[in-house]
């Protein structure tokens, strides 16, 4: 069922999101046509990766920590491209959400503007008129009253989130309704959430 919780091979929470269909995208620009959706059920991180999460992916990899992730540890990795995001979800067997993925944990079978409803509160995320220690992120996990319907958070606010999608302007004119891939190539990767 929605929100049922494991545990992940690098130790944070992932969230089951059940199957099911929704109306995607938005009444303006590029989230235009709103357009039914179906999806396979499918695990997803209930927050952000963190800088510690990801600073144990860099001492295993080799990889570079990214020199401006300096909040702590409980706070999400911030400058991180997309290659980044994918080699981190690659060394421990997850995959990047789709953005239908993303927009589904987000919002739900009823597709409320924000997760907890229709309604902005600036109290329930991290956004320019709440920000964290420094004019910046909260740590992870920070706004349970700002929880979508299936238990994740921060999709609202914090940082923007990486998808596995390329980007393109035109691409919910020609979605498939069913699991939608995103475009075959591009030049740019999409990002949601808020930052």
């Amino acid at each position: 069922e929605a929100g049922e919780e494991i545990a992940g091979p690098d130790g944070q929470t992932l969230v089951w999101v059940p199957g099911g269909s929704f109306m995607m995208g938005g009444p303006y620009g590029n989230e235009q046509p709103i357009h039914q959706v179906t999806l396979d059920g499918f695990w997803v991180g209930q927050c952000e990766v963190t800088n510690a999460q990801y600073g144990a992916f860099c001492t295993a990899t080799g990889r570079d920590f990214p020199p401006y992730s300096e909040q702590g540890d409980d706070h999400p990795i911030v400058y991180v491209t997309w290659y980044d995001a994918q080699a981190y979800c690659d060394h421990h067997g997850y995959t990047l959400p789709t953005e239908a993925q993303w927009e589904y944990v987000a919002r739900g079978p009823d597709a409320p503007v924000y997760p907890w409803g229709d309604a902005w509160d600036a109290q329930k995320c991290c956004n320019s008129e709440n920000t964290g220690p420094g004019g910046r992120t909260f740590p992870v996990g920070s706004f349970l009253a700002g929880a979508s319907w299936c238990g994740a958070l921060d999709m609202a606010g914090n940082v923007g989130e990486w998808c596995a999608d390329w980007f393109s302007p035109t691409y919910y004119e020609v979605s498939p309704e069913l699991n939608p891939p995103g475009p075959e190539s591009g030049t740019s990767r999409v990002y949601r959430g808020g930052s």
